[in-house]
Formats: structure tokens, sequence, C-alpha cells
């Protein structure tokens, strides 16, 4: 296995060879927290999106749940 270079021949980039964000902007903050939920801030689109992916992950673990008993 050669560990230097990756499936399509391009070089492995070193950690050092990596540099910090430049130019970066802070456009959105997604806030969570354990009692209230998503932060109320965010846009009607990105709600949607976590109550389905809530919905989806509280569907898995039942799946899960069922499947042991």
């Amino acid at each position: 296995m050669n560990l230097c270079c990756f499936v399509d021949g391009t070089k492995r980039v070193k950690r050092i060879e990596i540099s910090e964000p430049v130019n970066f902007e802070h456009k959105i903050h997604i806030g969570l927290d354990s009692i209230h939920g998503f932060d109320e801030n965010n846009d009607e689109l990105l709600k949607e999106i976590f109550r389905e992916a809530q919905s989806l992950i509280a569907n898995y673990f039942q799946q899960k749940l069922i499947a042991k008993e």
C-alpha cells in the first residue's frame, strides 16, 4: 500500500502545507441546546431540515430498540 499518494495519483498533502482560512466570513450561526433545541433565529428551511433529521434519528433508535426485543 502506498501511503504517500491518493488513489488518483495525486500527492498526499502534509499538515504543514495546509494554511489557515483566508478571508473567512461567519455567515450563519446554528445553535443547539438540550432544552430548547435549535436556535429560533434559524431560517425556516434550516428549521425544517433539523426537524426532519431529528425525526430520522428518533426513528432509527426506535427501530434499534424494537430489533433488540
